[in-house]
């Protein structure tokens, strides 16, 4: 398949969606850092989930209620994945929405472990993409993520897996699965941001005037492709994981944190200008919000720069596009163009009281799986 990269003249094309952002459970207090104990990240995970320090059997959660079987709900994305052409590596970012444990080991103020049958949604929308980098967000831990691989995706080839705090006060953090080595996995929990607070806001326990800090810290990792997989030298793909802040309120929050982030990216190609990075995952934000237009000004280009204000590329049930992969120039040049997709997954209305409405047969996340092929150089 021939390989084109994203034309310049689109850097800037956005969608023209509705405006807003996702609401977030605020009733947790923040979490105090802690420095990770996970793993080196260039290091095989044990496939089986016995083998985690604490690891036990998951009880069932409570069933989740489920609607009739209705085509309507399959009303996003692409209805199925497009092929992966030989000599790519396939990455993609998916708020799975959740993926919460049957543990009581106080890493998360969340009870509820995700339902199962929502799990084996996950991994079938997960199977269909068959990305060789999965970078996934709303994950209780790193155990939890293990466990999840090892019951739904054991065949996948996921190898390795990074996973660390990031400081929610939910217990949420971003991940990576991969079948390439993983390193340099670190986080920046709490990090100040330039500015202060808009507004009060009492389940956020915060004060207008008050100094910002990070909502969620990204997760840093570098994936490795081996020479024997790239016939030719190793690729070396860098990640910044994200999850901005959610909510309406705090637009002038999420610009903050893309300028931290920026900036961190800025740093890393001080010292190498063609360093192949992306920042990809949930945004909150849509392209015309301040807080994306940050990553464009600040160098980095939309990996799907040319979408439409069509349901085949809206992100998130509420018919939004607020989950991106931006790319560096050097990364961008190896995208693949007509090969992106989102894949679509069974939801729940655009419009209605989600907190009552009954899950679509076939439903995953309220997020769908955002997918990039990139051509190894």
């Amino acid at each position: 398949m021939p390989h084109s990269s994203i034309p310049a003249s689109l850097l800037l094309a956005t969608a023209l969606c509705l405006s807003g952002c996702d609401k977030e459970t605020q009733s947790a207090a923040p979490k105090e850092p802690a420095k990770s104990t996970a793993p080196a990240a260039n290091q095989p995970v044990p496939q089986t989930a016995t083998q985690q320090p604490g690891a036990k059997t998951a009880t069932s959660p409570s069933t989740a209620k489920t609607a009739p079987a209705d085509d309507s709900a399959n009303r996003l994305g692409s209805k199925e994945p497009i092929a992966k052409p030989a000599g790519v590596i396939r990455l993609a970012v998916y708020n799975i929405e959740n993926l919460f444990d049957a543990r009581a080991d106080g890493k998360s103020k969340v009870t509820d472990e995700k339902p199962k049958e929502h799990c084996a949604a996950a991994a079938e929308a997960i199977r269909k993409v068959n990305a060789d980098v999965l970078a996934l967000v709303e994950i209780e831990s790193k155990e939890a993520l293990t466990e999840f691989r090892d019951l739904y995706l054991k065949d996948m080839g996921y190898t390795y897996i990074s996973s660390l705090d990031a400081g929610d006060g939910r217990g949420i953090e971003q991940s990576v699965l991969s079948r390439f080595p993983l390193s340099q996995e670190k986080n920046w929990l709490h990090a100040k941001l330039e500015g202060v607070h808009l507004v009060d806001n009492s389940a956020e326990r915060i004060k207008a005037g008050t100094p910002l800090d990070l909502k969620r810290s990204p997760l840093h990792v570098v994936v490795t492709v081996p020479a024997d997989k790239t016939g030719g030298k190793p690729y070396e793909l860098t990640l910044y994981v994200m999850h901005h802040k959610a909510g309406r309120d705090f637009g002038y929050w999420r610009t903050a944190e893309a300028q931290f982030i920026s900036k961190l990216v800025s740093d890393e190609l001080k010292t190498d200008k063609d360093r192949q990075i992306a920042v990809l995952g949930d945004f909150n934000a849509q392209p015309t919000d301040e807080s994306f237009q940050t990553y464009i000004t600040g160098g980095l280009i939309d990996a799907f720069a040319d979408r439409k204000k069509e349901p085949k590329w809206f992100t998130h049930m509420s018919g939004r596009s607020i989950d991106n992969i931006f790319m560096t120039p050097s990364l961008s040049a190896d995208v693949v163009t007509e090969t992106r997709f989102i894949l679509g997954t069974p939801v729940k209305a655009a419009k209605g009281d989600w907190d009552t409405m009954p899950y679509p047969a076939g439903y995953a996340s309220d997020h769908l799986p955002v997918v990039v092929d990139l051509r190894m150089r």
